[in-house]
């Protein structure tokens, strides 16, 4: 038999030491009741804390409050919250209750513990929650405060149910059954009916052991740890038999008076040396409540030995106690301490509580996002959002409908086995433990971190480092996702191998560049360790072909992610949130971040995800199709993997949504009218230049979205709005968000010339139109250097777009180079300019470059390669593989007779880029 339901044959009842929403919704609190010998509960303000400030269970009732009343106090709310848990949890306690004739089948719930030494409005609090919450097997909780013992009387006398908590001496017990006998007789000389009052004397155990146990050990009497505690509860416990067998509590008892049960509080074991069923196993009695936290209740079930223990060595407890008295330890000091620290600790919780419940109600409440645009657009959004609403939207979109994109049944597969990111941010905060506790570990034993990873496999880990920097203690971290041979042996150079954790990060295992990567560093490694793989860990779906490796080559750890949810809508699972961890970043905060958003995503299309969506689904139908990112500074990696998101989300069946990341902000006359702009920005920051920029864009009636963060954390926010808002876009515009056919036709290509290379030792060599130190390839018909650019860029009409794409090292001087390129073009030509640095951009915008309506015109810049380095084993270098990519990027693109260019150039960029009159 379950020990935890044989505790009852001795007399004793166990207590569940914790409530939440989900334990009373999901039927856990049903099924412990029923059939785990849970015969009461016990709440506080840490665990309302926990509870309503984790996850998002709390979330819909917090927005049907505060869509009555949002002024509501943060006070005021929580009472709100608690009374509808206390009372449904109260509700399935009621048969126990009824069974044990009211001895059991208790809720409890505290009266503010701000109010402890307060006795009169104690007493007034203690009325206000019995009459509000209307339950008969409710408890309000009362410290045993010298304050709180009148109001504890008062309240039986009053004939309210009393846990009596904070008890840690049994001179604080003798005065808590004095106020209960007391309340008791007070009622009778009313002729008031005692029949149906019940109390309990929560008596706290493994504290006064934390507490005394360090002064055990300063005096040397190790012997004595871990003893105390129990000692002490046991005295207690012949002291409460002796008042109960009192002639004057008899008299109470034939008017009907229940006896004041001593209830065994913090039993949890605080002490990992000492058994975590310690304080179960010595307190088992007649009349004792346990009330034990879900971890104590688990481990006694699993190993408890049931057995009348409370009455056993007696002597040896005074013994014990006396000791302590002679040793010179102030046992009634350090019980009174340990009160007020109780009551302070309480206090704090309680604040902590607040704060939360003000920060659910400020996140619930807040304007996060403000879209300017024409009376006629803000028209077509209502629009839109009001037959979402009739089309059932939300409901379809979370039971995963691929309706909602194409009507064909063929795409049903692909289409509703990628949406495994909808609940992310609720499903990942069960992994913040194990990410935590991974975090630590590493934090010991490494002092770098490096990503090896392709597109959605790096791009938020980047986001996150160059976001928030690696927190004080925690390793610092790069990214590597450009196959060019000198950020690879800058890399190889720059860190101490043996002191870095390398994060193998592949869905499919098979990505050329990151197994590159991979065979290179494993490489290195292994010249200096034989045991090179406790420097790596995998992150991959199940069955991948990294899965296997990372087994063969006894990784230190191998994380496997949900296979539905592909590379770019993974932000949120391990991909981004291990890095994350590894570099210090709170992952529960974040995820916590994004719940608000993901709550009101499930019940509500008058959101702001869904409007975003809406907004960008439907201007792209009219061609205002070019999303330009404008951040503050502290977001300014942010638009790198928007881009990526909406590029190779949208990118298909000749329509496309361009993300313009990194242009430079300009007056209203060079952009086009196929414009819409996105500001995010941190609240802290403030630009007057950008704001001025775009008070003249929205005054030209340009479409513009300003999104404001509280902070850094609101990222997590972010990650999920973008990608609720891509998927809804990509319904407006009849397309597949989550497959990106494109892509692959460049990765094949390029798998070919590597094919030929390793036949033949040779790429394929293309006949340049210009040669030189400027090798120059493409529909042009100049032959002067200084005018190849102006004679492709020739044929440039409305709508269009320039692309540079750039299979060059990804360098910080070469980004700023290629930006002011990118800024001049756009502001010569009057079209938007993108930058991309190759392969990386061939798995995000390089899906859009090949899948839109062919209005892009591309220019990709090569360079000679000095210093190259091999992949071992596999019989090519880094320079011939860039090289690779780079032939595939630019066949790919002809074949879907995209206008395209290639410059080829030794020495410096800077020098090129003046040639061709670019700087």
């Amino acid at each position: 038999m379950n020990p935890v339901i044989q505790l009852e044959k001795f007399g004793q009842s166990v207590w569940l030491d914790n409530i939440n929403r989900l334990l009373i919704t999901s039927g856990e609190l049903e099924n412990l009741i029923k059939n785990e010998g849970i015969r009461g509960i016990t709440s506080n303000p840490t665990i309302f804390q926990k509870a309503i400030g984790k996850g998002n269970h709390y979330d819909e009732q917090i927005e049907e409050v505060l869509s009555k009343n949002p002024d509501i106090s943060e006070l005021e709310l929580f009472e709100e919250l608690a009374i509808q848990d206390i009372r449904n949890a109260a509700d399935m306690l009621l048969p126990v209750y009824k069974s044990s004739q009211g001895k059991d089948g208790y809720i409890s719930i505290e009266v503010s513990p701000e109010l402890a030494y307060n006795t009169e409005v104690t007493i007034s609090e203690a009325r206000k929650l019995f009459k509000w919450i209307d339950r008969p097997n409710l408890m309000i909780k009362i410290p045993a405060t010298k304050e709180g013992i009148p109001a504890i009387r008062k309240a039986i006398s009053e004939g309210i149910n009393i846990n009596v908590t904070l008890i840690f001496s049994p001179k604080s017990y003798e005065d808590v059954v004095e106020a209960y006998i007391s309340g008791l007789e007070d009622r009778l000389k009313n002729n008031l009916d005692i029949q149906n009052i019940a109390s309990v004397a929560s008596f706290f155990i493994s504290r006064i052991d934390t507490a005394v146990d360090k002064d055990l050990e300063a005096v040397g009497a190790k012997h004595l740890q871990g003893k105390i505690a129990i000692a002490n509860a046991k005295l207690t416990y012949q002291k409460a038999k002796e008042i109960f067998n009192s002639e004057r509590f008899k008299k109470l008892e034939n008017a009907g008076a229940k006896v004041q049960r001593l209830l065994w509080a913090s039993t949890g074991t605080k002490n990992p040396a000492y058994s975590d069923v310690l304080y179960v196993e010595e307190l088992i009695g007649k009349d004792t409540v346990n009330t034990m936290p879900p971890d104590t209740i688990l481990a006694y079930k699993d190993h408890g030995k049931p057995e009348d223990r409370i009455e056993t060595n007696i002597d040896d407890a005074r013994t014990q106690m006396n000791e302590l008295k002679d040793l010179n330890i102030d046992f009634n000091k350090i019980t009174n301490d340990l009160t007020i620290k109780g009551v302070d600790l309480f206090i704090d919780s309680f604040r902590d509580l607040l704060n939360t419940i003000k920060d659910k109600k400020a996140l619930m409440l807040k304007l996060d996002m403000n879209v300017e645009s024409s009376d006629e657009v803000k028209k077509k959004l209502e629009v839109k959002l009001y037959q979402w609403e009739k089309d059932n939207l939300i409901d379809r979109l979370f039971k995963k409908d691929f309706t909602l994109w194409k009507k064909d049944k063929k795409d049903d597969k692909e289409l509703s086995n990628r949406l495994g990111w909808l609940n992310l941010p609720q499903e990942m905060l069960n992994k913040v433990g194990e990410l935590k506790s991974f975090a630590e570990e590493i934090k010991k034993e490494y002092s770098h971190v490096a990503i090896l990873g392709m597109g959605g496999s790096s791009l938020a880990p980047e986001v996150f480092f160059k976001t928030f920097g690696n927190k004080q203690g925690y390793p610092s971290l790069s990214v590597l996702d450009s196959t060019h041979p000198n950020a690879v042996n800058k890399l190889l150079q720059s860190l101490n191998l043996e002191k870095t954790l390398f994060v193998v990060s592949s869905k499919s295992g098979g990505t050329t560049e990151t197994m590159s990567f991979f065979y290179t560093f494993y490489d290195a490694l292994l010249k200096k360790n034989d045991n090179a793989g406790k420097n790596f860990i995998a992150i991959t779906d199940p069955g991948s072909s990294l899965e296997k490796l990372a087994k063969d080559k006894n990784f230190k750890k191998i994380l496997i992610t949900p296979e539905e949810v592909g590379g770019r809508f993974s932000a949120l699972t391990y991909f981004g949130l291990v890095p994350a961890a590894l570099i210090g970043v709170d992952v529960e905060l974040l995820l916590n971040r994004a719940l608000p958003l993901y709550n009101k995503c499930k019940t509500t299309v008058q959101n702001s995800a869904f409007e975003l969506g809406a907004l960008l689904g439907s201007l792209s139908l009219e061609d205002v199709n070019k999303l330009t990112l404008v951040t503050s500074e502290g977001l300014s990696s942010l638009p790198n993997w928007i881009e990526q998101l909406i590029a190779e989300s949208t990118g298909k069946e000749k329509k496309g949504i361009l993300p313009v990341a990194g242009e430079e902000l300009g007056n209203p006359d060079v952009y086009g009218k196929d414009r819409i702009f996105v500001y995010l920005k941190l609240k802290e920051e403030n630009s007057a230049e950008i704001n001025n920029h775009l008070k003249e864009l929205k005054n030209k009636n340009y479409p513009v979205v300003t999104i404001e963060l509280e902070d850094k954390y609101d990222i997590g926010k972010e990650f999920y709005r973008w990608e609720i808002a891509t998927a809804l876009a990509g319904s407006i515009m009849e397309i597949n968000p989550f497959d990106q056919p494109n892509v692959q036709l460049a990765k094949t290509l390029a798998n070919q010339a590597m094919k030929k290379y390793l036949e033949t030792g040779k790429l394929e060599e293309l006949t340049p139109i210009i040669d030189g130190d400027i090798k120059v390839y493409g529909e042009i018909k100049t032959k002067n250097i200084a005018e190849v650019i102006d004679d492709f860029l020739s044929s440039i009409k409305d709508h269009d777009y320039i692309a540079i794409n750039a299979f060059i090292e990804m360098s910080e001087e070469n980004e700023k180079l290629l930006n002011q390129v990118q800024n001049k073009l756009r502001n010569e030509f009057i079209v938007p300019v993108t930058l991309g640095f190759g392969p990386r951009f061939l798995h995000s915008t390089g899906q859009l470059h090949k899948g839109d309506n062919n209005s892009g015109l591309f220019i990709q810049f090569t360079d000679e390669i000095k210093n190259d380095v091999e992949v071992p084993g596999q019989g090519y270098s880094f320079g011939i593989l860039v090289h690779a990519q780079a032939d595939g990027d630019l066949n790919a693109l002809k074949n879907t007779d995209r206008r395209t260019l290639r410059v080829h150039y030794k020495g410096a960029l800077k020098d090129a880029l003046k040639k061709l009159k670019l700087v």
